[in-house]
């Protein structure tokens, strides 16, 4: 294993969970002494030392949503760099019927080893909801509870799994070797081990008031008090849960647990919030009332580790998204209250230094969606705004981009615009509807375009900025083109990008004006008219037509530049 250089010991590797996870002893030390027992049994079996009688370690880990159970097994998982698939078992069922199969997954792990098979036997594959698969008393064939445990049995046994890809390669993948963590809320079992061994009153008074009682909340220990008994009048069938050698739980999470997992875990939501502002300049301050708060209110909601990220995203929610224009303005730190938490008021923004100035952010928007970072720093910062914008829309005003390059020169700088249009440099948001009315019912001849254009376009109006489409606008007036010709040329090319659309644009009427020169060509060399019809000498010359300039038609496009003449 090229992670760690040589397998942890159990206690090191509860030591690296300890990081990031708060609490849950009893988790941590059973699921490093099955991965130990599980990689060493490994290499001893390919040593062909002793200990090297295959044996599965395979673990069920039992406990309420949010209390770090995904988080346990990623963690150790990717400690020791060992391949994992991570499957929820709703999506099995049995051999024969629509949906993953039980191979299905051992397939994806071997994709996810990069086809590689001996590494693949070193993974791990995780089956999260397996509470889910419960078997279900209703009378029918339960093809996605008890049929889906009846495929896994074999697997969990361990055999021969053949899989293959998209390309139709093969490779055989050896069960024996993975190790299967299965994770589950089992909401209803506390109340099972809980009521295990006192049979409920069925006639009189205490029947009645046991109705009426309300039921009683889980306690720390609810799910650790479970027994193989308790899984098998839960649903799952005997020979299922006697293939985990281990079966742990984790513990619900109190208020001190969660205040702690704010303060002292690596990867908390306030160290993932603290990350994200900082990348525009910004710090983060929660103040420790504030952190209480948190914790709190994510134990009201019930839903562990994963309300604090929904508490604070909410506290910040005024804040987040408008991070790059607080760093534009000049604002460096962000305090979070117990007020702000509580939704009384918002985060508090202070001010160290004086506007502008440019943050790690500027140089990551571009690369964002798949451009280069470097490539972003040597652009300038109005012509980056409108590259990060450009992917977006084609004939559909929704998906409409910002970037128009139409306008652009021949050798690609950025084109002279207007002080009104798009950059904001020169006049307000009135006045670039001005003008941007005066060129619809002018050049663009809106108002002239069929009815289907002139939604189109009042929708592209509507769902994407006003200087975006006022850079439209000039773009397509410089060409001399209209609405109703956009609208067509977005329908024809199906592109997604205004830029791209406006390409075909070009395109389509340079095609048009080539194929007039050509159709005229051909009638002016024709021969003469039957009957001895003498030609008309009113026409013009061959000659005539090279007198027409090349830069009078639009530009072609690239790839038909050296297109050789039909």
């Amino acid at each position: 294993m090229s992670g760690p250089g040589r397998l942890p010991t159990p206690r090191e590797m509860v030591a690296h969970l300890d990081r990031f996870v708060r609490g849950q002893f009893k988790a941590k030390r059973d699921l490093a002494d099955a991965f130990y027992r599980h990689y060493l049994s490994l290499a001893a079996r390919e040593s062909g030392g002793e200990g090297a009688r295959p044996a599965p370690h395979h673990v069920l880990l039992l406990g309420p949503t949010g209390c770090g159970k995904t988080l346990l097994v990623r963690t150790l998982c990717a400690l020791l760099d060992v391949p994992a698939e991570h499957t929820s078992a709703t999506t099995l069922t049995e051999t024969g019927y629509a949906g993953d199969d039980v191979e299905a997954p051992v397939a994806r792990l071997w994709r996810r080893a990069g086809h590689d098979r001996r590494r693949a036997e070193r993974g791990v594959i995780v089956l999260d909801e397996i509470d889910k698969i419960r078997i279900a008393r209703d009378g029918h064939r339960d093809i996605s509870g008890e049929g889906v445990q009846n495929g896994l049995l074999t697997l969990l046994d361990g055999r021969i799994v053949h899989v293959r890809d998209e390309r139709r390669a093969t490779d055989e993948v050896d069960a024996a070797r993975l190790l299967f963590v299965c994770l589950g809320a089992f909401m209803d079992l506390p109340g099972m081990a809980r009521g295990r061994g006192r049979a409920a009153p069925r006639l009189g008074f205490r029947a009645a008031l046991g109705a009426a009682r309300r039921p009683e909340a889980p306690g720390p220990d609810a799910w650790e008090r479970a027994t193989a008994d308790d899984l098998v009048r839960y649903g799952f069938l005997p020979e299922f849960v006697g293939r985990f050698p281990t079966v742990t739980a984790v513990r619900p999470l109190d208020a001190d647990d969660l205040h702690a997992l704010l303060v002292e875990t690596e990867d908390s939501p306030v160290e993932r919030e603290r990350a994200h502002l900082a990348l525009h300049g910004i710090a983060l301050e929660v103040e420790d009332a504030a952190l209480r708060a948190l914790a709190d209110r994510a134990l009201e909601r019930g839903t562990g580790a994963r309300g604090l990220h929904h508490g604070l995203r909410q506290a910040l929610a005024d804040v987040s998204w408008q991070a790059p224009d607080l760093a534009a303005e000049g604002v460096t730190r962000v305090v979070v209250t117990r007020a702000c938490v509580l939704g009384v008021e918002a985060a508090r923004c202070e001010r160290h230094r004086a506007p502008g100035g440019r943050a790690p952010a500027e140089a990551l928007r571009a690369a964002a969606l798949g451009g280069s970072a470097t490539a972003a720093r040597a652009v300038p910062r109005r012509r980056r705004g409108a590259k990060a914008e450009e992917r977006g829309a084609g004939a559909s005003p929704a998906r409409a981009g910002a970037g128009v390059a139409g306008g652009e020169d021949a050798d690609g700088d950025a084109p002279a615009w207007p002080a009104w249009c798009p950059t904001g440099d020169g006049a307000g948001d009135d006045e670039v509807r001005r003008r941007l009315a005066e060129l619809e019912t002018g050049r663009l001849a809106l108002t002239r375009a069929g009815a289907a254009a002139q939604a189109w376009w009042r929708r592209l109006r509507a769902e994407r900025p006003l200087r975006t489409v006022a850079a439209l606008a000039l773009a397509l007036a410089r060409r001399g083109a209209t609405v109703e010709e956009f609208h067509a040329a977005a329908c024809r090319s199906g592109s997604r990008g205004i830029e791209a659309t406006l390409r075909f644009l070009d395109y389509e009427r340079a095609r048009a004006a080539w194929q007039g020169r050509e159709d005229l060509r051909r009638l002016l060399e024709a021969d003469d008219p039957p009957g001895g019809a003498a030609r008309d000498d009113r026409r013009p010359p061959v000659a005539a037509l090279e007198s027409i300039e090349a830069d009078s038609l639009p530009p072609p496009l690239e790839d038909e530049r050296d297109e050789p003449a039909a």
